[in-house]
């Protein structure tokens, strides 16, 4: 799958390969959304200093549930 929505991506996907500017910058799981400030899901940007490791909204949820 190609896509733009890095939300989706995250949330559906669990090998990642991103571009820029037509040239492969970083293939991997998940971990390259962590790591990455401009590549990364919304969510991450912000609970990155509360917990590491969410990626997607639903994931969110559950760490504050205690679920995760």
């Amino acid at each position: 799958m190609i896509t733009h929505d890095i939300e989706f991506a995250a949330d559906v996907a669990d090998k990642f390969i991103l571009m820029f500017n037509g040239e492969i910058a970083e293939i991997g799981d998940n971990k390259v959304l962590e790591d990455c400030i401009f590549y990364t899901t919304e969510i991450n940007k912000l609970t990155r200093d509360f917990k590491g490791g969410i990626f997607t909204f639903k994931q969110f949820i559950e760490a504050l549930e205690g679920n995760k």
